[in-house]
């Protein structure tokens, strides 16, 4: 099993979606990041982490995630909720 931050070979099979809500233990998650260093937790935390051997778990949600970076992806997610 592995973690892959949005391919760009979008043709890999289905997978799940990183919704970016994250519960960690700050003393296991520190030292994968390097004194002031940016780090994304898709490309470099959680990739590192299971390297290590590191146990990463995960929430099934029943419902669609939503991007909603944009204002215009943003209007489309409330026109779902409210027709």
């Amino acid at each position: 099993m592995g973690f892959v931050e949005k391919p760009s070979d979008h043709a890999v099979a289905p997978a799940l979606v990183n919704a970016g809500i994250y519960v960690v233990d700050r003393a296991l998650i520190l030292e994968l990041v390097p004194p002031g260093a940016e780090s994304d937790f898709g490309h470099d935390v959680f990739p590192a982490a299971l390297a290590m051997n590191r146990r990463l778990a995960a929430h099934f949600l029943t419902k669609p995630v939503l991007d909603v970076g944009t204002p215009k992806t943003l209007e489309a997610a409330r026109e779902l909720d409210h027709p």
